[in-house]
This record gives C-alpha cells, sequence and structure tokens, in this order.
C-alpha cells in the first residue's frame, strides 16, 4: 500500500517528516523508533531527516508502513 510511494526518494523524506510530526494513527506511541525524535523543535526534525541517507530514509518509512499495516489489521 504505502510502499509503492517510497520510490521516489525525495518523497519518502516528505513522508518522514510527516511520520516525525506524529503517528499516522495519532499521538507518539513510546514503542515508535521515532517517539524521541517527535520531541524535537521542526528545525531539529528536518535536520535529522536532511542527515539521512537515501536508505535509511526509505527503511524508516517501510518500517512504519508495516507497523500501520499490522496495528490497523488488528483493529
Amino acid at each position: 500500500m504505502c510502499k509503492n510511494n517510497l520510490t521516489s526518494q525525495k518523497y519518502s523524506r516528505v513522508i518522514l517528516i510527516e511520520l516525525i510530526a506524529e503517528c499516522p494513527l495519532g499521538g507518539n506511541p513510546k514503542d515508535c523508533p521515532l517517539y524521541e525524535r517527535r520531541k524535537l523543535s521542526m528545525e531539529e526534525k528536518t535536520d535529522w531527516v536532511n542527515s539521512l541517507t537515501d536508505d535509511e530514509c526509505r527503511t524508516i518509512c517501510l518500517t512504519h508502513c508495516e507497523c500501520l499495516q499490522k496495528k490497523a489489521s488488528e483493529v
């Protein structure tokens, strides 16, 4: 589903910025790998995303896609 949208390197960075703002399911779950990052200022979040390689960025986004699909199937 969302994995198809991650072919563009630039698009995966946009998705990651959105994921750092808030979990797609709402809030900031403590079990999320981005939990601590969500506490940063917007400038710090942007700097962090820009410091990642394309592969790192895509991997984080894919991890979140898998988590979202798993949690959605549990509802």
